[in-house]
């Protein structure tokens, strides 16, 4: 029997959670220090990372191939209002949806450089209105879709100018309806309307505040602060809404180059 490789299957599981929001009165050592008024983001050291094992497997789907409901490499996953989940299939330049329990519903998505089409997607995000929003990596740009695949809109080009992309990987949308997106190669985040009208970026090459090498993935939280996974510098980056640097932590230590967040409801 040939070994499925557990990339090419997505699972729905509670592995661990990272708690951030315990107070205190001094930040941790191996926190940075944060702004005064976000004083919240200051934890103790012992609950900073806690793995909850009560949590049960639930179930997984998918398998390797090319056919509806196989994956090669699911990378990305987006759920809407409606619990329909989102999968990116990088390696077969699609997205695939399927309900809350894995049953397939649709794809689109092929090869290419047309609209509708993707050269290895990553991320991707629905925003409060339905839409599907796709980071489209080696095309240099994001596609907008409605959440049956039906092309909408497409901004980007290669560069690093505003609204320029030099590998988008990341997607996540906040309350008020904009886009921020990890622009890789560029080590910036960069902030959109939902229609793709620029905003403001953050971020050049290096270690300190408002530095990262190579982000991959981003969230927002209810209180709209971006948090980003600094992959190269093994870090987790807040910011607010407008790119000012809150602070970074790294789980004391056991974070190993990050490539994804989220946070709950």
């Amino acid at each position: 029997m040939k070994r499925k490789s557990p990339r090419r299957r997505l699972v729905v599981a509670a592995v661990a959670l990272m708690t951030i929001g315990a107070l205190t009165a001094a930040p941790a050592a191996a926190e940075s220090a944060p702004v005064a008024e976000d004083d919240w983001y200051t934890v103790q050291p012992e609950t900073i990372l806690e793995t909850y094992a009560e949590h049960r497997f639930d179930f997984t789907w998918g398998g390797e191939g090319t056919g509806d409901g196989e994956f090669e490499l699911a990378v990305s996953v987006a759920i809407d209002k409606d619990d329909f989940v989102y999968v990116v299939d990088p390696n077969n330049h699609r997205v695939q949806k399927f309900t809350s329990n894995g049953a397939f519903v649709t794809k689109w998505g092929s090869q290419g450089s047309g609209d509708g089409q993707f050269q290895y997607p990553r991320g991707i995000a629905v925003d409060n209105n339905g839409y599907v929003y796709v980071a489209d990596l080696d095309n240099y740009r994001i596609q907008k879709f409605t959440d049956t695949g039906t092309f909408v809109t497409k901004w980007g080009s290669q560069g690093s100018g505003d609204g320029q992309f030099n590998k988008p990987r990341g997607l996540a949308f906040d309350a008020a309806g904009f886009l921020y997106v990890t622009d890789r190669h560029n080590n910036r985040v960069q902030k959109f309307t939902a229609d793709g009208t620029f905003v403001t970026e953050w971020g050049t090459a290096g270690g300190g505040a408002i530095q990262l090498d190579d982000p991959y993935g981003i969230a927002v939280d209810r209180h709209g602060r971006v948090f980003v996974a600094d992959t190269d510098n093994d870090l987790i980056q807040v910011y607010r809404a407008d790119g000012a640097f809150v602070r970074w932590f790294n789980g004391l230590g056991t974070l190993s180059s990050p490539v994804g967040v989220a946070g709950d409801a």
